[in-house]
């Protein structure tokens, strides 16, 4: 009997956990706690982020040449192609929150923009960042 009722706990633990698992692996994060860019349906519904909504240590881009709505930031410190998170050919701006940045556009030249550390400003080349490596 005991063993039935441990095998019963078991099958009902596992069930649960099949049950959750969809719902939280379909929800992927977004916005500033996130890799991805945050994006709402209108200005109203998100309300307007600019170069001071970039968190501490980060490298932000933002889709507007003065920092704006929205804006996506890399995860770590490193390369990150850009592709990999949906951003490619898609900022105008970035802000560096303590560590400098090479941004680089490769359909247009073979050197890096070279950001530096505390700056914000636009990208040399509007829609056309393909990668960025986050120096630290």
């Amino acid at each position: 009997m005991k063993r039935m009722r441990v095998m019963a706990a078991v099958a009902i633990s596992v069930l649960g956990v099949t049950a959750a698992t969809p719902a939280a692996a379909s929800a992927a994060p977004t916005g500033p706690g996130s890799s991805q860019p945050e994006v709402a349906s209108s200005s109203d519904e998100m309300g307007t982020q600019s170069y001071s909504d970039c968190p501490y240590g980060r490298a932000c881009l933002f889709y507007w040449e003065n920092g704006g709505t929205p804006l996506w930031y890399a995860p770590s410190c490193g390369w990150h192609t850009l592709s990999d998170y949906g951003v490619q050919n898609w900022a105008r701006s970035i802000r560096t929150q303590g560590n400098p940045v090479d941004v680089y556009f490769w359909g247009k030249t073979n050197s890096p923009q070279r950001v530096p550390a505390w700056t914000q400003g636009g990208l040399n080349y509007w829609d056309e960042a393909d990668e960025i490596y986050v120096r630290c």
